[in-house]
């Protein structure tokens, strides 16, 4: 317990002593959350049942797996060009459950508690490599890197406490675009899926006085996503186009593990949803 000295009846910072980590925390947190959530869920009659998540998670993987043989097949068919392409951009994201972690914990009784970050939008980076087919076809793989943060945060002259979840989301997929024109300027429209590899780390720092300890846990977990978008190509030579691009990713399914701790089923997932707003540069090499 962290008691202002000036006012010594004002509870700043309650912090259970025979609790020595943050991942026994997080476990004990998952457990009453878990209940509550389901409960939640099954009266909003929004919740999956297991067999549902998983042919959900079957058919996604037969979906990626046959849009991936398709790739294969079409690269070893007669291809005109061979594409290098980067894009940067920025995204929006749901993490309607991150948010929920942060909401539990400012109402667990820390007074004066507060969410500072909640998750916020931010840039993304994305690498295609692909090939051209008859000018209008152009299909490949794609690689995209995105994170964002939320924090809870409470300080005070006597002490303070700090509890940061950062979630990076490493998407890898297949995409197919369709050039609608063939000239200088081609409007077109595009269809990506694939996975993203979520990597969530929860920080917890405290400091009573000049006392101060640090605490870490991970989560990890597999989400599928779908992102159709529309976009421009302006070709500014015979082998550099400038590319701009405005869609949606949706993650239908995912799922989140305490590292560490295989038998823990954490009921939420990191939802990276939201609009994708993008821009960047596609080179061409000649196949022949």
């Amino acid at each position: 317990m962290l008691v202002d000295s000036r006012h010594p009846s004002k509870l700043i910072i309650y912090h259970p002593p025979e609790i020595n980590s943050l991942k026994s925390v997080t476990i004990q947190w998952i457990q009453v959350f878990k209940t509550e959530y389901l409960a939640k869920r099954r009266l909003d009659g929004l919740l999956k049942s297991d067999n549902e998540v998983k042919l959900i998670k079957k058919t996604m993987k037969r979906i990626i797996t046959t849009l991936a043989c398709i790739v294969l097949t079409i690269i070893g068919m007669k291809a005109q060009e061979f594409t290098l392409e980067y894009n940067i951009g920025y995204g929006l994201y749901k993490m309607y459950e991150m948010k929920d972690i942060l909401k539990t914990s400012v109402n667990n009784g820390l007074i004066g508690l507060k969410t500072t970050d909640n998750f916020p939008g931010n840039f993304t980076h994305n690498f295609r490599i692909g090939v051209q087919l008859r000018q209008r076809h152009q299909l490949g793989i794609i690689y995209t890197h995105q994170n964002t943060s939320g924090q809870n945060h409470l300080a005070d002259p006597t002490g303070e406490y700090r509890y940061t979840i950062k979630n990076t989301g490493n998407q890898l997929g297949a995409f197919y675009r369709f050039h609608i024109l063939k000239g200088k300027i081609s409007p077109y429209i595009e269809l990506a899926t694939g996975a993203i590899f979520n990597n969530c780390k929860l920080e917890e720092y405290t400091r009573i006085g000049s006392e101060a300890s640090e605490r870490n846990a991970t989560l990890v977990g597999t989400n599928f996503f779908f992102q159709p978008a529309i976009g421009i190509r302006y070709k500014i030579s015979t082998f550099a186009a400038l590319n701009a691009s405005v869609g949606y990713e949706w993650n239908p399914t995912g799922d989140l593990d305490l590292k560490g701790v295989t038998f823990m089923l954490i009921p939420y997932y990191a939802d990276w949803s939201g609009l994708r707003i993008s821009t960047g540069i596609v080179t061409y090499f000649k196949m022949k």
